[in-house]
């Protein structure tokens, strides 16, 4: 069952919020990454074996201390959408010599979508 009451409105924002996130690994500046995640997010998910998990701040951090990937690609596999939450599934190659999969949460504040939660993984 599709729910059309928001159109595609929220599909093409939440795409362009993750395209915010995908320029600022692509720079290795978490600064166009800090629009896009709600300051109370959070992130987990596995660096090879070590566990990285905590405030959304370790992921900018990581970030700003990586520097540039810029070739970097990425796609979105996926963009699920309820009412005011969503997900999205992403992939993301060449990010520092390696790919990612990530699950994005989101909400939306009022008229603003906010990430709320990265968990991810290292693909296969």
């Amino acid at each position: 069952m599709t729910d059309l009451s928001h159109g595609f409105g929220d599909h093409a924002e939440i795409a362009r919020l993750i395209g915010l996130y995908v320029d600022g690994a692509r720079a290795g500046d978490s600064g166009p990454m800090r629009q896009v995640f709600s300051e109370e997010a959070t992130i987990c998910g596995f660096l090879g074996p070590d566990k990285f998990a905590g405030p959304i701040e370790m992921l900018f951090a990581f970030v700003d201390g990586a520097g540039p990937s810029p070739d970097i690609t990425a796609s979105i596999r996926s963009i699920q959408c309820l009412d005011g939450i969503a997900s999205a599934v992403v992939e993301a190659h060449h990010w520092g010599g390696h790919d990612f999969e990530d699950i994005l949460s989101f909400v939306r504040f009022g008229a603003e979508w906010k990430i709320v939660a990265k968990a991810f993984r290292l693909a296969a």
